[in-house]
């Protein structure tokens, strides 16, 4: 600007100069005049005027040296503004690159599976390469900026950033990557843990399920399903030592309940981790509860059959009991044939204000189980 003003300065100075070479041309006419009039001082006037022209032309050459040389100082800064301004774009274009490539790794790193973390690795890759692209760009540019100061260039009006600005923003991509990478390796270890937690429950849930499938055939072995009758003191006997054995086992219910410890721990590990769920098996800890409690519940259903087999087996009443039962049954066997015929339990049921006395003969007419009385059986039905 400062060129250009000079110039434009220069330029009213050379319209001036043109006008003093028309006073040349108006002199020279006026000494030719005088020449003819045969002016007595011509020979002075004619040295004065070859000094004024020679003295106009030194000028208008010094004039003319002079505007080349403003003119190539201007192209001089035409030349340095183009390179200002190219610096400019490439230190802009750098500078884009390193905020977009920093906003991308800093971007929180959700990575739950080694195919997410491979691609998260290639990320990073992708990331360096491209650095190394650019990287020597950076090295161009800072020769370029050596080159215009040694021109002079000074400060570079069209660009945001300086060369070390712009060198600090590029190291930035660097440790970004590895900053980066050092969370993806944490992410990966975290990966490797819950896929072993994963395995670890698959396992114990596999081996608590074992157990239990164990402890129900050995049960199922030990306490086969039977009838205790009343009549029978040996079938009696082992309805009782079944009992024994049921009553045992079902007080080690808290050793079988650690079978689930191990698996419980690994679950607990994925809870706190917020996995739910495992490729490795389709077991979870309500399935293996949901197992272990019906081991338990088949323990409760046996020890509660045998119990009320064994109840009913040897059963036993008084010997007054006996009388007034018997005494009761006389009363209704109006036929005196040890038996209640349809109608004689009919009477016995109307007595205990109980309307279903059909239904009940159909029930016990082909049911005459014994219980053994002080003085000898007495039908079941008698007892009813």
């Amino acid at each position: 600007s400062a060129v250009l003003a000079k110039i434009n300065l220069f330029k009213a100075y050379e319209e001036e100069q043109a006008s003093r070479k028309l006073s040349l041309e108006a002199l020279a006419k006026l000494m030719e005049q005088l020449r003819e009039a045969k002016f007595p001082s011509i020979d002075k006037i004619e040295e004065r005027y070859a000094k004024l022209v020679t003295a106009v032309e030194a000028l208008c050459s010094a004039s003319a040296a002079y505007r080349d040389d403003l003119e190539g100082v201007l192209n001089k800064h035409k030349a340095l503004d183009e390179k200002r301004l190219d610096f400019a774009k490439r230190a802009e274009a750098l500078a884009r690159y390193v905020e977009e490539t920093i906003d991308i790794l800093s971007e929180p790193l959700a990575v739950d599976t080694h195919f997410e973390a491979e691609a998260a690795q290639k990320e990073i890759d992708a990331a360096r390469t491209e650095y190394k692209i650019h990287k020597p760009e950076c090295d161009e540019l800072h020769l370029f900026q050596k080159e215009m100061e040694a021109e002079g260039a000074g400060h570079n009006p069209y660009s945001r950033y300086t060369l070390e600005e712009v060198l600090e923003k590029l190291s930035e991509v660097d440790s970004a990557c590895d900053e980066r990478e050092t969370r993806l390796i944490a992410a990966r270890v975290r990966i490797d843990e819950i896929d072993a937690d994963k395995k670890a429950f698959a396992a114990a849930a596999e081996k608590a399920l074992t157990y239990i499938k164990g402890q129900k055939a050995e049960l199922e072995a030990k306490a086969k399903a039977g009838v205790v009758r009343p009549d029978d003191a040996e079938s009696i006997a082992q309805g009782k030592e079944k009992l024994a054995y049921l009553s045992e086992y079902a007080s080690k219910k808290d050793g079988r309940a650690e079978c689930l410890a191990e698996a419980q721990a690994s679950s607990d590990a994925l809870l706190g981790a917020g996995e739910v769920d495992n490729e490795y098996t389709r077991e979870s800890m309500a399935s293996l509860k949901s197992a272990l409690d019906q081991l338990e519940k088949l323990v409760r259903d046996a020890i509660s059959l045998v119990e009320g087999q064994l109840a009913r087996a040897v059963a036993t009443i008084t010997p007054e009991q006996h009388e007034e039962l018997k005494a009761a049954f006389e009363h209704f066997d109006k036929t005196k044939d040890g038996q209640l015929n349809q109608v004689e339990f009919a009477a016995a049921m109307k007595s205990l204000d109980l309307d279903n006395a059909d239904d009940l003969f159909e029930k016990y007419k082909d049911n005459s189980h014994e219980i053994e009385g002080d003085d000898g059986p007495i039908t079941e039905e008698t007892i009813s």
